[in-house]
């Protein structure tokens, strides 16, 4: 019988996911509960996924499933997009009650605010007020007073990955009166917001994780480089770094893991570095993002990415990282095509390509991308020039 994995609504990165697993010998049972076509739902159903329709009907998808383990041998599941990790964690609890997180803490693996809440009266913790279930008036005014009183601020969704929904910093109040109003906005007056103090980053990093029953393997690292326009975030590249795991923030993302009660399952969870220590910006309980990019680079440079950490942990095999080789990386998001005889040249140095398509909404902060740009080289040099001056070949090619 062949063995699958279950994943609940597979939207983070489903090419790369599915693509992985099948390589590993795996099948993928998607069960798909979102039908809400603003989030493109149907992006992976044109992959080898097994798609099951969810009438978000808990007993009807338990028995759908069990049918399907007469034909599978479904050794595991885990969440594959933030938006429903409360429904996934009852369904995942009844199916794998060994090897699924608890219900009752689902809250703080995908809003936003009880997250940071989590890590009240310690060195950790950012102020914050949650605006949820109010006129939008109310939210404004909320908003208002908490700008007056710590002069600059952060303003993002509860729910969902922040860093593809947008976050907003306003300068004004008129800036934060024309942010709730705005019309056509995903989220308008009936969404949940979190409004935080914003801090002066020195660092953002990103944090690639595996849990299995309370053991975490770190699978990647990295450091995102942003600016800000006209108070929105835009990436222009991030890139990976060797870590430790005694290195003090390996360590502050074990504890972070723990706090949130994310014992079973892949996470992708960015931290802040300022003057006073780390900061959590988010957890995103499922595989990495941006076209599985950052578990690209992972596999690239250790032969080991979330996957192969899931699988080990799953099947008791030890975790082999082969990292005898120096390897440097940037992934560089580019606002406009390359030029013709460049993208040429690109392809004759075996550099990575991969148009973006990731999101259509005019709403989304990733929309104005149009390329993704792998560097890889064993010297630290080639990959911090810029794009437009490459001259150096990279050793991985699609």
């Amino acid at each position: 019988m062949k063995k699958a994995v279950l994943v609940i609504d597979p939207l983070g990165s489903p090419d790369y996911l599915v693509r992985r697993f099948n390589d590993e010998g795996y099948a993928v049972i998607a069960l798909k509960t979102i039908q809400n076509s603003s989030f493109n739902c149907s992006s992976y159903e044109h992959l080898p996924f097994i798609v099951i329709n969810s009438d978000k009907n808990i007993d009807n998808d338990i028995k759908n499933l069990n049918e399907m383990m007469s034909n599978y041998n479904i050794i595991s599941g885990f969440y594959g997009v933030e938006a429903t990790v409360e429904y996934a964690d009852k369904i995942l609890s009844a199916i794998f009650p060994c090897g699924s997180n608890n219900p009752k803490t689902s809250e703080l693996r995908f809003n936003k605010f009880e997250m940071l809440r989590a890590l009240d009266n310690t060195a950790y913790a950012i102020n914050q007020i949650h605006l949820a279930g109010i006129p939008v008036n109310e939210m404004v005014r909320q908003t208002v007073d908490f700008f007056n009183e710590h002069k600059k601020v952060v303003i993002k969704p509860n729910k969902y990955s922040a860093a593809s929904f947008g976050v907003f910093t306003p300068s004004s109040e008129l800036q934060i009166k024309d942010y709730f109003h705005k019309k056509n906005h995903l989220f308008e007056s009936k969404a949940c917001y979190v409004v935080q103090e914003k801090i002066q980053i020195i660092k953002e990093y990103y944090i690639d994780c595996v849990s299995h029953q309370g053991v975490h393997i770190i699978t990647s690292m990295g450091i995102y480089h942003k600016y800000e326009d006209k108070g929105s975030f835009k990436y222009k590249s991030f890139e990976r770094i060797d870590f430790d795991d005694n290195s003090p923030i390996a360590e502050f993302t074990f504890e972070i893991l723990e706090r949130l009660d994310m014992k079973n399952g892949l996470s992708h969870i960015e931290i802040a570095e300022d003057q006073k220590g780390f900061k959590l910006i988010e957890l995103n309980p499922r595989i990495s993002g941006v076209k599985g990019m950052m578990n690209l680079m992972a596999k690239n440079a250790y032969e080991f990415d979330q996957i192969d950490a899931y699988l080990s942990l799953l099947n008791s095999k030890p975790i082999r990282i082969d990292s005898s080789e120096k390897i440097y990386q940037k992934c560089y998001l580019l606002s406009k095509d390359l030029p013709i005889n460049f993208q040429q040249k690109l392809k004759t140095l075996k550099c990575l390509i991969v148009n973006n398509d990731m999101v259509n909404s005019q709403n989304y902060s990733m929309t104005n991308y149009k390329l993704l740009c792998l560097l890889q080289s064993n010297n630290a040099e080639d990959i911090s020039v810029s794009y437009t001056h490459l001259t150096l070949p990279t050793i991985y090619s699609v």
